[in-house]
This record gives C-alpha cells, structure tokens and sequence, in this order.
C-alpha cells in the first residue's frame, strides 16, 4: 500500500495535456482573470471570515470520529467573552443542560445541535489553479472551536498535514470541566494568534439522577487547580488571549485572578517560558521516578521476607535499587526515541 501523501498537492506536477488545460484556463476564465486581490476577498468570502466558525468534536472510542459543523454566531467566541466580562449577560452562553427552547435555538454553545452544514470546500476541486491558490484559506481564515474534554485537539490536529496546522490563527477550547487536551500537536500550530478557552464548570446546584437522588455539585475549583489545568496552553504563539471561568452559572473573584494571570501568561512568547516548562517537566519525572522506586523497594523486600518466611528483615540494598532503576530509565529511553522516531514521520 503506497504510503499516504503529507504535504499539499503539488500543482506543478502533471501532465503535459493537464498543464495545457491549465494555461488556457487562466487565460480564458473570467475569474481567473480578476486581479489576485480581488480573487482572494472571494476566497475569504467562500470559505470563512468572521461569519463562520467551526465547531469539532470527536465522539468517544478507541479511534475518534471527528464531527464538524459550521457555527452560524455573528461574534467570535473571544468577543463573546469580553462582552459577557462586560455585562455579565450569561444568556449568551445558554447552558446545553437546561434544554429550553430559546437557548437551542439562539445559542452559541448548543450550534451545532442546530446547523448540520459543515463547509463545503467544493471550490478547491475545481482546477489546480484554484486549489494552489485557495488551499489554505479554510485553515487561516476561520475560528476553529474545539472541544476541551475530549480527544477532538488531538484528532483534528494530527489529521491535518503540517502547511494546513501552520495555516490556523484562531483557537477556541470550549467544555464544562478543565481542559483534557492532548497537546502533542500544540507546537506545530505556530500561526495561532487567538486563543479562546472557555470552561463552565457545575452547571447547576443540584442534579436529580434518574432515579431520583440528588447529586452533589462538584467543588469549585482552586486558583491553583486553574493555573496547573490551564498553563499548558501556553504553548500556544498568541497575541491574544481570552480566558473565562464559571462555576454554577457564576464568574468569582478568584477565577478573574486565575484568568486575568492565564491571559498574561499565554502571550508570552514560547521562549520565555520554555526554561520553566523544562523545570516543570523534570520535577514531574522526578517526583513519579521516585515514587516508582518506592513502590519497587516496597515490593522486592515483601518478596525477600515471603521467601526467608518472615525470619529475619532483609532490606533492599541501594545498590540492587540502582541497578533497577538504571534499567528502567533505559527501557523507557529506548520507547521514548522510537516514539519520537515514529511522530516525526507522521509530521512530515
């Protein structure tokens, strides 16, 4: 099976027959024809601009689906946002749970419960012209909304090719607890300009389960549980940045402290802050490494004891604990390189 093309399609490459269709296309098309700047404004137009966004989600399984559909907003979720800050208006992000009529019909959330319209990129089949042209219009010109609990970062971002992911400038995380992103693609979306994460958590006091019951609404959440769910995203190269936090329909005065510092934090550059994710990281290592030790000495001297029949208390030497460990850390060298091996291929 020939292995699967991760670039764009190479106009330039065709037959001498398609070539020639090609120029006369150019030259007899009154489209074609039309100024480059004038072209590209309908492109915008075709394919995205402030009018129309993208909502993706992926439904739950071994192998996520994708779903997108089209989200018929007049305003970005960035503005809606800064207008909720604003006016504290929370009936422009309807709660998808209290299922009123108005709310599924005029909501932001709950679109694409509503339209079944996904984008239709028709006009990129036309000629090859069109398609050099055109190709990456749909990426750098629309808001791509994503859901934050789901695999929908992962899935959209590793089905793209690397030209289509570079193209994408506007972000939206939108979901009703902290981001579950997997950001393995997060360093490769170097065009993203906007970001927008939008968390509303314990959408009300109570529930009543179907058997009657009520169950307890979850705890709101620390300043601190916030900043650690959310600072990831940093690894986003933004310019802007919108964050909002509810908590049973409400905005508190420790969540605009948690935003107003995510804000600051995701404009900076990668840079600035690599040296702290790099600390992160390691102290993380460290921390489960030894907790890993802890648990394999608890282990083999349970073991030792069960064999000498608990006469006498064998301990573990550190020694026997190093050569372990070095092992370990081996093994894990050798998968992490292959994994590494293995998505390098797949970004290119």
């Amino acid at each position: 099976m020939a292995r699967q093309s991760r670039t764009l399609l190479n106009v330039e490459e065709c037959s001498a027959e398609l070539r020639a269709i090609s120029c006369r296309n150019a030259s007899e098309s009154t489209f074609l024809s039309l100024p480059a700047e004038i072209r590209n404004r309908i492109y915008e137009y075709a394919f995205g601009g402030d009018t129309q966004r993208v909502r993706v989600s992926s439904k739950p399984g071994r192998y996520p689906v994708l779903s997108a559909r089209r989200c018929k907003c007049e305003l970005s979720e960035q503005q809606m946002i800064e207008r909720y800050k604003m006016n504290g208006d929370i009936e422009i992000f309807p709660d998808h749970f209290y299922g009123e009529e108005k709310e599924l019909t005029d909501c932001h959330i709950c679109c694409k419960d509503r339209q079944h319209d996904c984008l239709n990129l028709a006009l990129l089949r036309v000629c090859r012209q069109v398609y050099h042209e055109a190709a990456l219009i749909p990426y750098s010109s629309n808001e791509f909304i994503l859901d934050a609990t789901q695999y929908a970062f992962s899935a959209f971002t590793s089905a793209l090719l690397p030209a289509q992911r570079k193209a994408i400038t506007r972000v939206a995380l939108v979901g009703d607890s902290l981001p579950n992103v997997q950001l393995g693609y997060a360093g490769t979306l170097v065009g993203v300009k906007s970001l927008s994460v939008r968390i509303s958590l314990a959408h009300a006091l109570t529930w009543t389960a179907p058997q009657g019951p009520l169950w307890e609404r979850p705890p709101k959440p620390t300043k601190k549980a916030l900043l650690e769910g959310i600072r990831p995203l940093a690894r986003f190269p933004v310019d802007r940045a919108s964050v909002l936090v509810t908590w049973c329909r409400n905005r508190y005065e420790s969540h605009q402290s948690a935003e107003s510092e995510l804000e600051i934090s995701f404009k900076r550059s990668f840079d600035e802050i690599q040296a702290e994710v790099r600390a992160a990281k390691a102290k993380a290592i460290l921390k489960r490494r030894n907790i890993e030790i802890a648990a394999e000495r608890a282990k083999r001297e349970s073991e030792e004891r069960t064999r000498l029949g608990d006469k006498t208390s064998s301990k573990v030497t550190e020694q026997q604990m190093a050569d372990w460990d070095a092992r370990r850390t081996a093994a894990q060298s050798r998968r992490s390189r292959k994994i590494h091996l293995r998505t390098s291929q797949n970004m290119h």
